[in-house]
């Protein structure tokens, strides 16, 4: 499967990424993609980019090394009701937002609960998310620690238009991830659920390294028509219904 956007990378604004922009974007020009999104983790409640950071976004050049640049933010889901820590003035510099759980702004609740109250929990915050018009990704939904009710949450995601990232850094960071991943690409084939296929890069090195996440999708059966991420014309098309960057289209 052919990938031409990495939509999911960080830069040393993340604090634990290790890597510039321009770093990021000549590793993007080699490894043959069309478009990058530098998509640094939000303030709350560590381990992100300043707010002045975010507002400041307009100066990354639309083309670096002659790969498109969209601008993005990884935002923190914070609690059971969905919400997200993207302040309004992020959104007058922001293309593209990405939207996941981390252990340090939403303890993942399987440790406190049985797993089907767990289930409940994030099930109810990724509902909220679904229902937020400013977040365009599900980020790293395979997350074990993130149980939820796969179903009830793809027929949310297949009504709203998001996407469901397959995140190629997963098996690696996050145990167990895999299996889940697995069941997850499934479910998005199923419920008519639109994929993108993201390294989470956070060092140059890993830009455009998608071997995992593009496994798990021959695995079961996806086509190149499910993954938004898999030609320049689909990908456009997807930007040009939600109204990204429009300035960036060929």
């Amino acid at each position: 499967m052919n990938i031409i956007a990495d939509l999911h990378t960080h830069t040393i604004a993340s604090e634990h990424a290790y890597s510039t922009i321009n770093e990021n974007a000549q590793a993007a020009y080699d490894a043959g993609l069309t478009y990058l999104a530098t998509t640094d983790h939000s303030a709350l409640p560590t381990g992100g980019a300043s707010l002045y950071f975010f507002s400041n976004l307009t100066n990354i050049p639309r083309t670096l090394y002659g790969v498109k640049i969209l601008r993005g933010i990884e935002a923190n889901i914070i609690n059971d009701r969905g919400m997200v820590d993207l302040h309004p003035r992020y959104m007058k510099s922001i293309d593209w937002v990405v939207a996941s759980f981390h252990d340090f702004a939403f303890p993942p609740p399987v440790f406190e609960y049985d797993l089907e109250k767990a289930k409940d929990i994030i099930t109810d915050a990724l509902l909220g998310v679904i229902r937020d018009p400013r977040v365009h990704v599900i980020g790293h939904v395979g997350d074990k620690r993130y149980p939820f009710h796969v179903d009830t949450v793809m027929k949310a995601i297949s009504k709203s238009g998001k996407l469901v990232e397959i995140n190629a850094n997963s098996v690696n960071s996050r145990p167990g991830s895999e299996e889940s991943c697995f069941e997850i690409a499934s479910a998005c084939i199923a419920y008519d659920v639109g994929m993108t296929v993201s390294s989470d890069a956070h060092h140059s090195s890993r830009i455009g390294e998608f071997s995992h996440s593009i496994d798990i999708l021959e695995r079961v059966g996806a086509k190149e028509s499910h993954v938004v991420n898999s030609s320049v014309e689909r990908l456009e098309e997807w930007f040009q219904e939600h109204g990204i960057a429009p300035d960036l289209l060929s």
